[in-house]
């Protein structure tokens, strides 16, 4: 064999090893890309669990009426517009409540929730008949002539229906527009 055969006979050999190598270190990194993937999605389904039991925790605290620990949920970093598949908010539920929520309304208007997003949590107020309850939201509401998608109603209407003359003054009193129509033709006053 030729001098420049043997030569070129050793750099295809070294090419050849090079290129296992480089093979075995292409194989070495898909399997650790695979392997990051994995830890990825573990991490991402542990921190979807630790949110979910978050939320769980906070819907059970409003349930039962226990400001404190959605005090530190919200310091954790909880949203305090959170709301089931059904639609409640945090803040629905408490309204929910009657008489014993005024603290856990105060607790989630402070920190963030939005009471004038629908007229849901507005329409709990009329018939708890809790004064205090019914200010906070007022006060914190954006509009309060918002509409009921299925009646028309607003919350004026709505507290009118309901004979809530509290509501319906205060509601008044803020600014609620007295000659908005229902889906019958009729204001707020012709319902008192």
């Amino acid at each position: 064999m030729s001098t420049s055969n043997k030569r070129g006979s050793a750099e295809l050999h070294a090419l050849h090893v090079l290129y296992k190598e480089n093979e075995t270190h292409l194989d070495k990194c898909r399997k650790l890309g695979k392997e990051i993937h994995k830890l990825q999605r573990r991490l991402s389904m542990i921190e979807f669990s630790r949110e979910q039991h978050s939320r769980e925790r906070a819907f059970r605290a409003v349930h039962k009426n226990v400001p404190e620990t959605i005090r530190r949920l919200l310091g954790e970093g909880l949203d305090p517009d959170i709301a089931t598949d059904t639609g409640w908010t945090l803040l629905g539920i408490a309204l929910s409540k009657g008489d014993s929520c005024v603290e856990m309304v105060q607790l989630l208007l402070d920190n963030g929730a939005v009471s004038g997003n629908g007229i849901i949590d507005l329409l709990f107020l009329a018939p708890a008949g809790n004064p205090l309850v019914q200010a906070l939201i007022v006060e914190a509401s954006t509009n309060l002539n918002v509409r009921n998608i299925l009646t028309d109603d607003t919350p004026l209407i709505y507290a009118a229906k309901n004979k809530d003359l509290f509501m319906h003054d205060l509601l008044l009193k803020k600014g609620a527009d007295p000659k908005m129509l229902d889906s019958s033709g009729r204001t707020a006053a012709s319902y008192l």
